[in-house]
């Protein structure tokens, strides 16, 4: 593979144990033990560019396989946020409008067609406004009059998935290989398990702590690729996709215009198209992963491009993620805390 011509600073300065001037690498690893933790990837972010690198515990515990940087996560719901890009990168070549209405173009789709199903917008889709449930038997219900509040819906994204593939007529891991990886740098990450993932993803440890050996043999892998959760990727990979959104202002606006309160009670979380916008000291695009025993978060302030990446395979790993983030950028985020609480 072609390697990204944006080398970062952690790699031509060889990355150093401290990662701010606050935040010590034996204050993360505490966090880790008091959570029971058994592997990050970690990195901060400044001017969109990935400048510090941390990888601690382990891949696979009982193997004595370390974190690397090759190591591979279940990015979860952070693929969200990279698929919302592909989204929007659609858009500006014209196949696509916030208006697109895709339940109109797919009659077969499972779901009822109540309260007004067919005018469920893209923008809709995005901003998780669109009434979906978040998970549900089919045929998918309508929870609320499309754009009538926030609801957060994985189902929303796979709909549009769906309509995306298509209008490209292509799968969504043949159209991430040809048209979302070389643009933002990717690498090493994938839409489906495949060899490559089997060889680099992290194990997973559950809520007592158990390897879960067989999560591969009982997931239904058949339904990979899902815009909503399925992405394999690693810290520098996601990070490039986090430096080239930042790098392009106009795409930038447009993911981080703060267009729907998260909750009735919102005081600072906000949904923009695609990504979490948080309106608290500063500005910052945010989005969290939760597949079990997968969880990870992302911080990306839109002014600095200032940020934070964290990824982890172990059941308390939000835990231990807010806790850096809450320490890094001297903010309270229990707002945020209870809305993973709520929509995991």
């Amino acid at each position: 593979m072609k390697s990204d011509p944006r080398k970062n600073e952690a790699e031509q300065s060889g990355r150093g144990e401290v990662m701010s001037g606050s935040l010590q690498k034996e204050q993360i690893e505490k966090k880790m033990a008091e959570f029971q933790v058994a592997g990050i990837s970690l990195g901060l972010l400044g001017s969109g560019r990935l400048e510090k690198e941390m990888y601690l515990g382990y891949a696979d515990r009982e193997r004595k396989k370390k974190i690397s940087a090759a190591t591979l996560y279940e990015a979860a719901s952070l693929t969200k946020p990279v698929f919302a890009w592909y989204v929007h990168l659609l858009e500006r070549q014209g196949f696509l409008r916030d208006d697109t209405q895709p339940l109109r173009e797919l009659s077969d789709y499972p779901v009822c067609r109540e309260k007004g199903a067919d005018e469920i917008t893209l923008m809709q889709i995005l901003t998780h406004s669109c009434g979906l449930e978040n998970w549900g038997e089919k045929p998918l219900r309508l929870l609320f009059t499309p754009g009538e509040r926030f609801g957060y819906s994985g189902e929303g994204y796979t709909c549009l998935q769906r309509y995306v593939e298509q209008l490209r007529r292509a799968g969504l891991d043949r159209l991430f290989e040809r048209e979302v990886y070389p643009r933002a740098h990717m690498q090493n990450s994938a839409m489906r398990y495949c060899d490559t993932v089997q060889e680099k993803v992290a194990m997973s440890y559950d809520e007592e702590g158990r390897a879960q050996r067989d999560r591969y043999q009982v997931r239904e892998l058949e339904k990979e690729p899902n815009a909503a959760y399925t992405l394999y990727t690693n810290l520098r990979d996601y990070s490039s996709f986090l430096q080239t959104l930042w790098e392009d202002k106009q795409m930038l606006e447009k993911m981080a215009a703060p267009r729907i309160p998260a909750s009735d009670d919102a005081q600072r979380l906000y949904w923009g198209a695609g990504c979490g916008v948080w309106l608290g000291r500063k500005k910052m695009l945010w989005h969290y992963g939760d597949n079990g025993n997968f969880k990870n978060l992302f911080f990306l302030e839109k002014e600095t491009g200032d940020g934070m990446v964290y990824f982890s395979n172990s059941f308390y790993g939000l835990n231990a993620g807010f806790a850096i983030a809450e320490q890094l950028f001297e903010e309270d985020f229990s707002e945020m805390r209870r809305f993973t609480e709520k929509w995991e």
